[in-house]
């Protein structure tokens, strides 16, 4: 019977997912890394578009630029603060509440409403917009450049006594609602990280987002975007390593057990032919009572048992013990057998 490995394959069918995962995690990281390094940094001025007028295909597939945010259209208004100007408006409503699951109480948050909206927009190191950003709306993470303009928590009506234990009898009380508004200014310092090529006319460079790789909108410096990926690096390369480790240590384990499960087969073969020999050896053939087996009662004794020294089974009925293998006269663990000759 083959050795139980289920726990080995089990722990390697996880581990070889987490180190398919983290290995993935680690060559996007690294090859983001490399681009971003290399990655040529601009001022949003006449810089870029001369470099670009320069290039081949009047593209470059991946720059940083920073400058301030300026409209290039009307710009969009705090709904909440008229006074507020911005280029990106994000309007988000939530229902706070709480829910018993599995006999617990516990808060839950649900989004009822997240709408982003944008105006076209362009960076600028003066007063002039020299840069202009497309396609705002694909960019990779928006949640570090707006800034809240408004946040309000309204608690839900009082209702009565029978309402709020109808509500505890159903499992979820709602809390209230909370409305937030966050947007990204007019005049904003911002780092943009995108594919530059020209507008149709050639007077502007035009940012908008690269082929694989992430389109980034920051307010800190791509030097620290840079750190970021490499953190992400290192930890994925970290995840790939322990990951290898232990899936090499169950494939050890697994090839322990099936290297002690062909000892063990060789040896018992071994023993199984010895016992016919020895069998065949014998004048009479016929087994007398006070040497048959005390399992089968067919088959003479063919074997001593360790550490106890009991004679009392065949080599048949020792291989179809179970394991783990106990003396059947003593039930004392069995440490190895011997072949016994009984002429």
């Amino acid at each position: 019977m083959l050795p139980d490995c289920k726990a080995e394959l089990y722990i390697a069918l996880a581990d070889g997912l987490v180190f398919l995962c983290s290995s993935l995690g680690f060559w996007s990281s690294k090859k983001k890394y490399s681009q971003l390094k290399e990655t040529e940094d601009f001022v949003a001025d006449e810089s870029l578009t001369k470099k670009l007028l320069e290039t081949d295909n009047a593209t470059i597939k991946l720059v940083s630029v920073s400058g301030t945010v300026r409209a290039l259209e009307p710009p969009l208004k705090s709904l909440y603060h008229p006074e507020i100007q911005g280029v990106i408006r994000n309007s988000l409503k939530r229902e706070h509440k709480t829910q018993k699951i599995q006999g617990y109480w516990s808060d839950r948050t649900s989004t009822l409403q997240d709408k982003t909206e944008f105006c076209k927009f362009g960076l600028s190191s003066g007063t002039e917009a020299h840069i202009v950003v497309e396609d705002a709306f694909r960019v990779d993470d928006l949640k570090g450049v707006l800034r809240q303009t408004y946040d309000n928590f309204i608690r839900p009506a009082d209702t009565g006594f029978f309402d709020k234990v109808l509500s505890r009898f159903h499992g979820e009380v709602s809390k209230g609602y909370q409305e937030t508004e966050s947007m990204l200014p007019l005049n904003s310092a911002l780092v943009v990280i995108g594919k530059a090529s020209l507008s149709p006319d050639g007077k502007k460079a035009i940012l908008s987002p690269p082929d694989n790789f992430p389109f980034i909108f920051t307010q800190s410096s791509k030097e620290q975007i840079v750190q970021e990926y490499s953190f992400w690096k290192g930890f994925w390369k970290a995840t790939m390593v322990i990951s290898a480790i232990v899936l090499t240590g169950v494939a050890i384990s697994a090839g322990k057990k099936y290297y002690r499960y062909w000892k063990e087969h060789r040896e018992a073969e071994d023993l199984r032919k010895q016992a016919f020999e020895l069998r065949k050896r014998r004048p009479d053939q016929s087994v007398a009572a006070d040497n048959s087996c005390t399992v089968c009662l067919s088959n003479p004794r063919d074997l001593i048992i360790l550490e106890c020294g009991h004679v009392c089974i065949c080599v048949e009925c020792y291989e179809a013990l179970p394991s783990p293998k106990l003396c059947p006269v003593c039930r004392s663990s069995i440490a190895r057998v011997a072949l016994v000759y009984n002429p």
